[in-house]
């Protein structure tokens, strides 16, 4: 049969309705299979990955950490009128907030920050804290917002205060916002790495 003869024969070839699939190339990628099955279920995140997208999502400062507000609803406070909010006391609430931000135990905290336990779970029941410890969860908030400036993330600054650090002598930057001297040290460090020093 000459070479017209079998593209005729071909052509009269009846369809069986089963298309062939064309070779695949060298090199190329298999197109995926799609199932005519019914849409798959969403699966909801696990809320500790949803309350760390949400994180991320929010503006972390000092003032919104202690649920500080000021007249004009301003997100940073000059120094001044953090020393009008020390004096008034901040809301006691605070304590669970930077907690909660920190991911660590009630217990870690008032070690943290040197004021007992005890303190901190009596506190929850008054409306505003006392001048010093006011004092001492605005160097800690304060130490955060700087923390997260430098980073760019709150996740990545959180971790980076709870880890020992060569700078600080071994020690973590959550260990040392105790004192203001240390807590100077650690924004001293922050300093040094936002410029790209990090010995």
């Amino acid at each position: 049969m000459n070479l017209a003869g079998e593209r005729k024969a071909t052509a009269t070839k009846p369809r069986t309705g089963v298309k062939k699939a064309a070779p695949a190339k060298a090199g190329a990628k298999a197109e995926p299979v799609r199932k005519t099955t019914s849409p798959a279920r969403k699966v909801a995140a696990p809320k500790s990955y949803r309350v760390a997208a949400a994180r991320k999502g929010r503006a972390v400062s000092a003032a919104s950490l202690l649920g500080v507000t000021t007249n004009e609803n301003k997100e940073f406070l000059s120094w001044m009128e953090w020393v009008s909010v020390i004096r008034q006391g901040i809301p006691s609430t605070a304590v669970d907030a930077l907690i909660e931000f920190l991911s660590i135990s009630k217990t870690e905290f008032s070690e943290a920050i040197d004021i007992p336990f005890r303190t901190l779970v009596r506190r929850k029941g008054e409306a505003l804290l006392a001048s010093d410890e006011s004092a001492k969860l605005v160097r800690v908030a304060r130490v955060i917002e700087r923390a997260k400036d430098v980073f760019g993330d709150p996740d990545a600054a959180r971790v980076w205060l709870k880890s020992a650090n060569i700078s600080l002598s071994g020690q973590t930057p959550m260990s040392l916002l105790d004192t203001e001297i240390g807590a100077e040290s650690v924004m001293n460090v922050l300093g040094r790495v936002e410029h790209g020093v990090f010995a």
